[in-house]
């Protein structure tokens, strides 16, 4: 029984380094991903996000491992009382910061019609066909976004551009004309 708390827990880390790692390398690394939004949680925000598996792994391995260090109780108590932890720490984080986050960001955000015509920032460079990143700001708020060109013209870091199109979160730029709109 000890293994598979040790290998839970083991698990749980790992996935989070793994997910935190891959994040921060994805976010530098030219790397074409078609996200697809299937609608399955159009209303709400997932229970399912990684941060929430990684959390509910660690804590039920890690509280069966301390359940079974400190006395000597039943195996069947100890996975419930794991359980009921992991699950209850679960529905914190759900209830007290991801829901108020996902509200949060929906009540500022502005709708994506509105976004074109404006002006973007490139933060990480757009090759021909790759996707790069833009930065914008609507009512003091700054938002960025990943980008391709409109066009296939290529846009360095730092350079000024203007938001096309958007087609499934991915905006289109194109450069703008000196002089303005």
């Amino acid at each position: 029984m000890t293994a598979f708390f040790y290998i839970l827990f083991g698990v749980g880390v790992l996935y989070s380094v793994i997910t935190f790692l891959l994040g921060q390398l994805l976010d530098f690394v030219e790397v074409d991903i078609d996200f697809d939004d299937d609608g399955l949680f159009d209303a709400q925000v997932s229970p399912f996000k990684p941060m929430m598996i990684a959390t509910f792994l660690t804590t039920f391995g890690g509280l069966g491992l301390i359940f079974q260090y400190k006395g000597q109780w039943h195996p069947i108590f100890i996975v419930v009382v794991a359980l009921a932890g992991a699950l209850a720490l679960c529905a914190i984080i759900y209830f007290a910061v991801m829901v108020p986050l996902y509200k949060a960001q929906n009540t500022s955000a502005v709708a994506q019609s509105r976004v074109i015509g404006y002006r973007g920032k490139v933060t990480i460079p757009i090759r021909e066909g790759k996707f790069g990143k833009i930065t914008y700001i609507i009512n003091g708020n700054t938002y960025s976004a990943p980008a391709k060109s409109f066009s296939g013209k290529e846009f360095q870091a730092g350079e000024e551009v203007l938001i096309i199109d958007i087609q499934k979160n991915v905006y289109y730029v194109d450069g703008t004309k000196k002089g303005g709109m």
